[in-house]
């Protein structure tokens, strides 16, 4: 139970500007708590995997082997499903399969030996929606990785003071999107994070990062859809050169410009180009004072999502993930 009296002092002025911080504080107290107690689901998890392998389609069999280190994910985390783990059945994992091929979400293709099924390029939408009601608990490591990532693949400093300010720089960048502890706790989360892949002490000031317990990356499925939709917002963003912008006119512009960007290559999914997605990277550079922002620090925006970007990429390709 949230107890409002714990939260709201009888006396206080709601009014007060520390008073009106009040209602954004339960309410994110309460969005936390849900998030956490939100159970994985056979079909939300199924859906995961299938969107981090999405170039191919699978069998029922091979499906579990996709699975299997998310399962572990879970499992290490102790997180909530409504299922025990882990999937060893694939007459389990088929069902949920042929859910989610009932729903049109997964197309399922009858060939002469084996039952394929993959999600189709029209599909990533309607899959996503399943894959987001777990996607929070996936955010911090994600979020690790990307930091890691950066020090490891572009040769900065793997000090852990500075790889902690690269996650909370992302904290940042996405505040508009999910629902984050406080910065202390944050990085303290995000030090426990690094500790499931660190050989040695975290407390040493250099990380040595274990690769291979990266595998595979959740960078990629989980932030990339996100940032791609930011940097579209930043492309339209730079279109209107030093010209304020209202957030109106900015997201018309966004939807035209994610279409360019899906056809030109850009964009390596459809799903960047959401006028939902579209909401946060409008609010994130409204934050940043952007709408009316000098072209130079439009493009210093775009130039800053552009190489997160290309950090997942790499880490999406890099064999040892």
């Amino acid at each position: 139970p949230l107890f409002m009296s714990t939260r709201v002092g009888r006396t206080e002025d709601l009014t007060s500007d520390a008073g009106r911080l009040t209602l954004p504080k339960v309410a994110f107290e309460v969005s936390t708590r849900i998030n956490d107690v939100t159970p994985i689901t056979p079909i939300s998890l199924v859906t995961l995997a299938l969107l981090s392998r999405e170039e191919r389609g699978f069998t029922a069999p091979e499906t579990i082997e996709v699975l299997q280190p998310f399962e572990e994910f879970v499992a290490q985390r102790n997180l909530p499903t409504t299922f025990e783990l882990p999937f060893t059945s694939s007459h389990q994992v088929a069902d949920a399969l042929d859910a989610l091929a009932e729903n049109g979400v997964v197309k399922r293709t009858e060939g002469l030996t084996e039952t394929i099924y993959s999600i189709g390029p029209d599909q990533h939408l309607a899959a996503a929606y399943y894959r987001n009601t777990i996607i929070h608990f996936f955010v911090n490591a994600g979020i690790t990785e990307v930091a890691l990532g950066t020090g490891l693949l572009r040769n900065e400093s793997m000090h852990s003071d500075a790889v902690i300010e690269r996650a909370l720089a992302l904290r940042d960048l996405l505040k508009f999107e999910f629902f984050f502890s406080p910065s202390d706790e944050f990085a303290d989360e995000i030090r426990d994070e690094i500790r499931r892949y660190e050989i040695g002490d975290i407390s040493d000031a250099l990380i040595d990062v274990d690769m291979e317990a990266m595998r595979p990356a959740k960078s990629p499925i989980v932030l990339r859809p996100f940032l791609e939709a930011y940097l579209v917002v930043s492309h339209a963003l730079c279109s209107f050169d030093d010209e304020p912008v209202e957030a109106d006119e900015l997201r018309d512009s966004s939807l035209a410009m994610g279409e360019q960007l899906l056809y030109h290559g850009v964009l390596s999914t459809s799903e960047a180009v959401s006028t939902t997605l579209f909401a946060s990277g409008i609010k994130l550079a409204d934050n940043r004072r952007l709408l009316t922002a000098s072209s130079r620090e439009r493009q210093a925006f775009r130039r800053e999502l552009t190489s997160i970007l290309d950090v997942l990429s790499d880490i999406a390709d890099f064999e040892s993930f």
